[in-house]
């Protein structure tokens, strides 16, 4: 799992990062963006994700492209085990509570829950 720490910005990019495992230029990932950055914003958050060694910057002629070096999965599994942690002490069963009592789970998810738990919990 990644212990890498990644701001809201910085995930961003991470997502565009994520759907282009061939890598991208800074152009390109501006491009995907949703948001409507400045080059130097874009190359500010790059430069701080290479330094938490969330991704990697490759010289391409006159140019970098920046690939990710730690997979959505990865990612969202220790994110989602620090929010486990801190937030539920450590209990699944508390946070499927929470979000059974606020309204976030649908009949298909529970169904679709029911279908893991019942092969066994994987």
């Amino acid at each position: 799992m990644s212990d890498i720490q990644i701001t809201d910005a910085e995930l961003e990019i991470m997502k565009v990062l994520w759907d282009a495992p061939e890598g991208l230029s800074t152009g390109e990932i501006r491009g995907r963006l949703d948001k409507d950055w400045e080059r130097t914003t874009v190359l500010t958050l790059l430069s701080r994700l290479t330094e938490k060694g969330a991704v990697a910057a490759e010289k391409e002629n006159r140019s970098y492209r920046y690939k990710s070096l730690i997979t959505r999965e990865n990612y969202s599994l220790a994110k989602t085990s620090s929010i486990l942690d801190s937030l539920y002490n450590g209990s699944v069963k508390n946070m499927m509570a929470a979000l059974c009592d606020a309204g976030r789970l649908t009949a298909e998810d529970l169904r679709e829950l029911q279908k893991i738990l019942d092969k066994g919990g994987a």
